[in-house]
């Protein structure tokens, strides 16, 4: 199986200047931040020393790689995880030791590095976690005959926003988890990151059984670095990246950064890309954390004065 990653090309991480007076945010970077956590993480998948209990299914394979075959897409240490794909329409991994042992409401912002390939495709790949708890009374019409076994809450899934990742380039996938109620975060079962190419969305779930239709997902997808933090300017620093290279791929590169409105403590304006597009951003300081909105998704980004 053809692989398109190479040793020189995995992709690209390149910070852009900014001409903002945001002061918390003097360079706007884009690709996978470099930029080191400040909150206490929780590793969930480095590939150190071994699979860290990620599994797969579908026929799809796990393998380690190190930084001397895939440079760019080793983002902690020296080694990170490569799954082979060979037909399945929607792959994934997923993880229920670790998982379990996690706690999700201290620690509930997640993410992980990945940098996909696709065999004869150009196309996209959509990426998204699914987190799967048990939150929930046990169902009575399901459970009622069960006998004197003790009864089981059903698992229930939730999904995180998806992100469209451009192969070879090595990119953040994140989630805020914050919102979701106490009790689901403190049930976790299982963690799921599943994938599929943009132009070929599948007609079922992870579940697999192989090829759909008459196209045959072929390629790879590397991952590493899959942590929670409990700080949500980890997330930001994941975010934020991420975010302006998906602008950067629709737009062109960032050509203006535009102060509309500035006073004290609060500052909105539009950064304005080479095709014209102008998406709006504010940035407030308050005497708790500051605040950085970019096309009405916000970002704790430090603390306040």
């Amino acid at each position: 199986m053809e692989d398109k990653h190479t040793k020189t090309g995995v992709g690209r991480r390149t910070f852009l200047a900014g001409t903002s007076s945001l002061a918390a945010l003097p360079f706007i970077p884009v690709g996978v931040s470099s930029a080191k956590p400040t909150g206490n993480l929780t590793v969930l998948g480095d590939f150190e020393s071994g699979l860290d209990g990620w599994k797969t299914n579908g026929g799809n394979e796990l393998a380690r790689f190190s930084t001397e075959e895939f440079p760019a897409a080793v983002i902690h240490e020296t080694h990170a995880l490569r799954v082979g794909i060979d037909g399945d329409p929607f792959p994934m991994i997923e993880n229920k030791k670790r998982v379990k042992q996690a706690d999700f409401a201290d620690s509930p912002y997640l993410s992980a590095a990945v940098s996909p390939t696709i065999t004869d495709s150009d196309s996209d790949v959509v990426c998204k976690f699914r987190y799967h708890h048990n939150d929930a009374p046990p169902d009575s019409d399901k459970t009622a005959n069960a006998g004197k076994g003790r009864q089981k809450k059903p698992v229930l899934v939730e999904e995180s926003p998806e992100i469209t990742v451009p192969q070879m380039v090595p990119t953040r996938l994140y989630w805020d988890m914050s919102g979701l109620p106490e009790d689901e975060l403190s049930s976790p079962k299982r963690l799921e990151l599943v994938w599929y190419p943009a132009d070929h969305p599948p007609a079922g779930g992870p579940r697999g059984r192989g090829p759909s239709g008459p196209f045959k997902y072929e390629g790879s997808m590397l991952i590493d670095d899959i942590r929670l933090s409990d700080s949500a300017a980890d997330l930001a620093a994941d975010a934020i990246p991420t975010k302006m290279q998906t602008y950067q791929l629709e737009h062109g590169v960032l050509t203006e950064t535009v102060a509309n409105e500035y006073e004290d403590g609060l500052e909105e304006g539009d950064l304005t890309f080479l095709d014209g597009t102008n998406i709006p951003y504010t940035f407030e300081i308050t005497d708790d954390e500051k605040r950085f909105t970019i096309d009405d998704e916000t970002f704790v980004v430090g603390g306040g004065v």
